[in-house]
């Protein structure tokens, strides 16, 4: 398999490869067999446990660190397998791309029409706070507690030349905001830059489903009324079965409006 390719790698270059020994167990029963990553909480129990704060930011803690030594370990891996022709270069950038590129080649790079289908919106922010790690991971990629670097990288790239190539300067909106304090972003002081974004969102992703909704077959054999109607059935079925307490909750209201004192 391709993990026991990287172990491998590393095993033979005299790296320690017991954290991938922790974290991944192979499953058998699979068809091929394969590697699955075991859930956070069942090596570190107390990853979820909000009923003790402390214990569960001391879990979160090492989870943070484990997460970027097992990154540095598959990155040294598969450039290792790259320059030696035993990967291609897509298979070893699978290890360095970020979660955003991920998610962006999946979204847009990989859609046919981006003009029918694909908006994009590119937030540049000034002076990220990188001493408020918790929250300035939610807008970076953060690698041994600082600025990942290399994800960075890829993501300019990705930011600046891919997805421009890719998709229509029209269904492109840019925004660049400043950081304040400790918090970065927030309602009151960046309330322009967010009203602009739901309005301008709105209003194009309106203008895609209507776009859509023309070219879709609008007779009765059409998908778009089939569906309608499927979920017409359902509903007239369920109703076919239910029978409300209307006799029940207005006897119930009238005794608590008036002053009886009887039992109910």
């Amino acid at each position: 398999s391709e993990l026991q390719m990287l172990r491998d790698e590393l095993a033979a270059g005299g790296v320690d490869v017991i954290l991938l020994d922790t974290w991944y167990k192979k499953d058998s029963n699979a068809v091929p067999p394969i590697s699955v990553l075991q859930p956070i909480s069942s090596i570190l129990v107390n990853f979820n446990n909000k009923r003790v704060p402390k214990l569960q930011a001391e879990d979160q803690a090492i989870w943070w660190d484990t997460l970027g030594k097992m990154q540095k370990l598959f990155r040294k891996a598969s450039l290792q397998l790259y320059n030696s022709g035993k990967i291609d270069k897509a298979t070893m950038h699978n290890y360095f791309m970020s979660v955003t590129e991920r998610e962006v080649i999946n979204g847009v790079l990989n859609v046919k029409n981006t003009k029918n289908h694909c908006l994009a919106y590119v937030r540049y922010i000034n002076n990220i706070n990188l001493q408020n790690l918790k929250k300035a991971s939610n807008f970076v990629d953060i690698l041994n507690r600082s600025l990942d670097a290399e994800a960075s990288k890829l993501l300019a790239d990705l930011r600046d030349v891919r997805l421009p190539e890719k998709i229509e300067t029209t269904n492109i909106q840019k925004y660049t905001v400043e950081w304040i304090g400790r918090e970065g972003l927030d309602n009151e002081t960046h309330g322009e830059y967010l009203n602009h974004f739901i309005a301008h969102f709105y209003k194009n992703i309106i203008k895609l489903v209507d776009r859509a909704m023309r070219k879709e077959d609008s007779s009765a054999q059409g998908q778009i009324v089939t569906e309608i109607l499927q979920h017409l059935h359902a509903c007239n079925n369920s109703v076919k079965v239910f029978h409300g307490r209307e006799d029940d909750l207005q006897f119930i209201e009238n005794y608590m409006k008036n002053n009886s004192d009887k039992p109910l």
